[in-house]
């Protein structure tokens, strides 16, 4: 995943689960794979240096198989249902003027200056994952030129929906929708359908529509081949908006008590117990050095000079002096606060 990193994490790309799904439920049914409904990227499948592991799991629905991709029982990144009836197809596959289209989209884009901006709002893609060599933006459209490598050409006999193709086509209508609204990176959340009508090792082109222009706005996609015939058609593609530096950081408190919160007890009064011991360990060794075999140090260590001291000793004091307080106010009182907070004094 080298070549997939949103905002510093390396990601497996979302369209990753179509080609999954897809080849998982033409194991188990013998009819082939028509598409796709109710697609839903819940959540980024982070993966770490160690490595991550995840399970596509496949369950009889009345229209086809729901398919879920997760890490963990209750950790799902991905849901959908596969479509394996061809008489269920509603979209009929037409062949495109792209000429015409390009017409109506005058303003060009090179490959260069789309992945910088792309990199430049928190999505940065490898050689693998840049299948864009051209993007036209119109109004309320957009056509992009696919430029598809020789490994990924090879690859098309293992994988009918390449992610390679599939992503490429994803970043043409979040690059669009992108230079409308600069200061903003977008990732896709959900597509209503999903058809396929063709062979993706002929792509050459995307067409992107945006169809509702709300705050949620969604896109129509189609993958097509130099003629215009249509490959894939992606209908009611909505995207999410990628949290900007700024309310990264803003989140990131939140974040790490979160964190903290998942340690459990044990590791709730670990992190306490290390806190007390480092706190106790810096007295020891710059004032006291009274514990050498406990914190290091020896018993003559060379005290602080008076400036020092007079700097460390009043910063030291503050969580003693915090620790008194609560003892004195707080934790022996006998009246209904130290109950309300759980520390009242026990009966005797």
């Amino acid at each position: 995943m080298r070549d997939h990193h949103v905002q510093g994490n390396a990601l497996v790309p979302g369209v990753v689960a179509l080609e999954a799904a897809r080849a998982a439920a033409g194991m188990v049914q013998p009819l082939p794979i028509s598409g796709f409904e109710n697609v839903h990227w819940l959540k980024p499948l982070v993966v770490s240096d160690e490595g991550t592991n995840a399970m596509l799991t496949l369950e009889t629905a009345d229209a086809g198989l729901r398919f879920k991709l997760r890490t963990a029982i209750d950790d799902v990144h991905v849901t959908g249902l596969v479509l394996a009836d061809i008489a269920q197809k509603r979209f009929i596959a037409q062949r495109a003027d792209i000429e015409a289209i390009r017409s109506r989209c005058p303003r060009r884009m090179d490959s260069s200056t789309l992945y910088t901006t792309m990199e430049s709002l928190g999505v940065c893609y490898g050689p693998r994952f840049r299948g864009l060599e051209s993007l036209w933006q119109g109004s309320g459209e957009s056509l992009a030129k696919l430029e598809i490598d020789a490994d990924t050409a090879n690859e098309f006999d293992l994988m009918m929906l390449h992610p390679s193709v599939l992503d490429a086509a994803l970043q043409a209508v979040a690059g669009a929708f992108s230079a409308n609204a600069p200061n903003e990176g977008m990732v896709p959340f959900s597509a209503d359908r999903i058809d396929l009508t063709g062979n993706l090792s002929s792509a050459a082109f995307v067409w992107c529509r945006q169809t509702s222009a709300s705050d949620s706005a969604s896109f129509d996609i189609s993958i097509m081949d130099t003629s215009g015939s249509v490959l894939v058609h992606i209908n009611g593609l909505s995207l999410r908006r990628l949290p900007t530096a700024k309310e990264r950081a803003a989140d990131r408190p939140l974040a790490t008590v979160a964190s903290t919160m998942k340690l459990g007890f044990a590791g709730f009064y670990g992190i306490l117990v290390s806190l007390a011991f480092a706190e106790e360990m810096v007295w020891d060794r710059l004032v006291w050095h009274a514990h050498p075999t406990l914190f290091g140090g020896t018993v003559d260590g060379e005290e602080l000079g008076r400036i020092a001291k007079a700097v460390v000793v009043p910063l030291l004091a503050v969580p003693q002096a915090t620790h008194y307080i609560l003892d004195a106010v707080l934790w022996r009182s006998k009246d209904a606060r130290s109950s309300a907070v759980g520390f009242a004094r026990p009966v005797q």
